[in-house]
């Protein structure tokens, strides 16, 4: 739950986006706030990897089990998960 909390409220906004007025109220306020650099080679994984989780062959078989109601497997807007965590294909490249 923790987790899912820090991820909502994570600021996605690069520094130099920021405008220095708001920059210098984040520093005055006693805000739980930090500015954090994003790299963008991060959204390019994760967009393979859920690229992967969506399509790849391999993960057919589990796809099949998620009919079964009993199963711990399931599909959420087209991402199969199991046990609520996100399938990671395996392959060498990702």
């Amino acid at each position: 739950m923790a987790a899912k909390i820090l991820l909502r409220t994570q600021t996605l906004l690069q520094l130099e986006h920021l405008n220095p007025r708001i920059q210098e109220e984040l520093n005055t306020k006693s805000l739980n706030a930090k500015i954090c650099p994003i790299n963008p080679m991060e959204f390019d994984l994760i967009n393979k990897l859920l690229q992967a989780n969506r399509t790849d062959p391999s993960l057919q078989e589990y796809r099949e089990k998620v009919k079964d109601v009993t199963s711990l497997w399931s599909l959420k807007n087209g991402l199969l998960k199991h046990r609520e965590r996100l399938v990671v294909v395996k392959k060498q490249n990702l």
